[in-house]
């Protein structure tokens, strides 16, 4: 195939009245208007021919009007010149019949981009075609078309040769005018798969290599021509195109989390490391996305720095603002005492920076007490036995709120200033009635009675009085006391123990089973003797060595099979 230039196609004969040579029947004299006269002085007209055509310039018809047409004799020697008309059109008169060669090229700004020829299209006038003149006659040729120089000019690259950044490929101007061009990009000379398109995305696979750029010329019946750019600078690391500033969140507190927002920089995948400072020192140590304010930390400013990495790109470090003072709140605590009807108070404590004003809310267990808003509480009948506590907001200007809370502590009762023991008046004998003496608590309270028989309680006896039962016999009595008073802590009071109680002789079993339906028997007493025949006790009866002794001793019969028992049931 051809190269990537047009080949012309044009007739090249000459068009004449008669064949060249033969003899003319009449002489036919042709005058041609305004024009070159190039032949012999002083020939007669009727002797001489001329010469007429057109000429063009491919790709850009304006260029004709700049050609100049150059007539040679068959010596070789330039005999005259013209240039074309608006039209493109040119002539010469007066020539002597002979033949003649001609040379047509661009002259002027346009030179370089036509090839000059000799006609008929060639590039040498040894290889020109020859032009006859015969005597009155003009010969017509056809057009003469000039080409355009043909033009592959190395594709060149714009941009910043950097990591991220694009590269734009130009093809620049070439002739003839390719029907497509192809592109393929390349660093250090190595292809670069898929990037065929006109500009090219640097990425960190192109750092430190030189980026060129073929152009591949494509036009229906020629062979492709490939040109290929100059290298670029190599490539750079890149810059980050979005790195912006940190915040921090969190509150400027001590004891609070602190963290480091980064934001989305781009393009995205980096890695970051942080550094935290404190009033604009670093704290090497304090690597970390979050930091917790410690007491070191208290009054200061604290601000954090991002440092961004990622292959390809340089190392791009962004300093955030710094946080208002970090402040240190107070230890809140309760002063006073926690019992029913005190005063209790709660201390904010020391906080910094100075200038805050409170905020005071009570609390009782874990509800807030409604109004009880001041920095001081009287402890109601109704937080007895349960926990008070208080909390404690901070409030200052350019600061969020700070609440930290008291300890809390259980409200007491009030304690009675005195409680007397109590005794036990009267006979401790069966049927007699034992009371329980009181003397005055300070202050003045409610008294609650207990009686108990060898420490334990006996149901149901709460009265101040007491009345010995029979079956008490030989036990001792205690009276126990509860002093009352609305807010004061109850107190119990135990009377020292009487004597055994001491029972009552009957004059007979009606009268002593009355009180001891199964008889009263001794201590240790086991069995019942029934005609010399040991029998299991029915009952069983009550047991009293002492009972038995005083009833024995005031009447021997009631026992009279002498088995220790009295009046046992049979």
């Amino acid at each position: 195939m051809k190269q990537l230039r047009h080949a012309r196609t044009r007739r090249s004969t000459s068009r004449h009245s008669a064949q060249r040579g033969a003899v003319l029947a009449a002489v036919l004299i042709t005058v041609i208007g305004a024009g070159s006269y190039a032949g012999r002085v002083g020939a007669d007209p009727a002797d001489l021919g001329g010469i007429t055509g057109t000429v063009s310039t491919a790709g850009d018809p304006t260029a004709a009007s700049a050609v100049q047409v150059e007539l040679y004799d068959g010596t070789g020697t330039v005999v005259g010149g013209t240039q074309p008309s608006a039209d493109g059109s040119y002539h010469f008169d007066g020539l002597t019949p002979d033949n003649y060669t001609l040379h047509f090229a661009v002259t002027g700004a346009q030179a370089a981009d036509f090839a000059a020829e000799w006609w008929d299209n060639q590039p040498l006038q040894a290889n020109a075609d020859q032009v006859t003149v015969i005597a009155g006659q003009v010969t017509s040729l056809d057009d003469a078309q000039l080409e355009q120089v043909p033009l592959s000019p190395a594709p060149t690259v714009s941009g910043t040769a950097a990591v991220g950044q694009q590269l734009a490929g130009t093809v620049g101007q070439w002739r003839p005018v390719p029907d497509s061009f192809g592109y393929q990009w390349f660093d250090d000379g190595t292809l670069v798969p898929g990037a065929t398109g006109t500009s090219y995305e640097l990425t960190p696979a192109e750092l430190g290599k030189q980026i060129t750029l073929s152009v591949t010329a494509y036009r229906a019946g020629v062979d492709p021509i490939t040109t290929t750019s100059l290298a670029t600078t190599a490539v750079a690391p890149g810059s980050f195109t979005a790195s912006p500033v940190p915040l921090i969140s969190g509150a400027p507190v001590v004891g609070q989390l602190l963290q480091a927002v980064a934001g989305n920089w781009a393009p995205a995948g980096a890695t970051f490391r942080y550094l935290w400072y404190r009033n604009g020192a670093g704290m090497l140590t304090q690597t970390g996305p979050t930091y917790r304010l410690t007491a070191t930390d208290g009054g200061a400013r604290m601000s954090v720095k991002v440092i961004a990495s990622e292959t390809g790109y340089l190392t791009t470090s962004r300093p955030s603002a710094a946080t208002a003072v970090v402040l240190v709140p107070g230890v809140p605590k309760l002063a006073g005492i926690a019992k029913y009807g005190q005063v209790l108070q709660a201390l904010p404590g020391s906080w910094l920076p100075a200038g805050f004003t409170f905020r005071y809310q009570w609390y009782v267990d874990l509800k807030p007490i409604p109004g009880a808003v001041g920095s001081a509480y009287r402890l109601p009948l109704g937080t007895i036995g349960r926990s008070v506590w208080a909390t404690v907001t901070g409030l200052k200007a350019g600061y969020l709120p700070v609440v930290r809370r008291t300890p809390s502590v259980r409200i007491a009762p009030l304690n009675f200033v005195s409680v007397p023991t109590p005794r036990v008046l009267g006979t401790v004998r069966v049927g007699s009635v034992l009371i329980a003496s009181m003397p005055p608590t300070s202050p003045a309270a409610g008294i609650r009675f207990q009686w108990r028989l060898n420490g334990v309680n006996i149901p149901g006896a709460t009265a101040s009085g007491f009345r010995v039962r029979p079956t008490d016999v030989d036990r001792r009595f205690t009276v126990v006391i509860t002093a009352m008073r609305t807010g004061y802590a109850s107190v119990l009071r135990g009377s020292p123990y009487t004597a055994p109680a001491a029972g009552l002789a009957y004059p007979n079993c009606t009268a002593l089973k009355a009180a001891y339906p199964y008889g009263v028997a001794r201590n240790g007493v086991l069995y019942n003797r029934v005609n010399g025949v040991n029998r299991a006790l029915v009952g069983p009866p009550f047991f009293s060595t002492n009972l038995y002794n005083v009833n024995h001793a005031a009447n021997p019969d009631l026992d009279r099979d002498s088995d220790g028992i009295e009046c046992e049931h049979s």
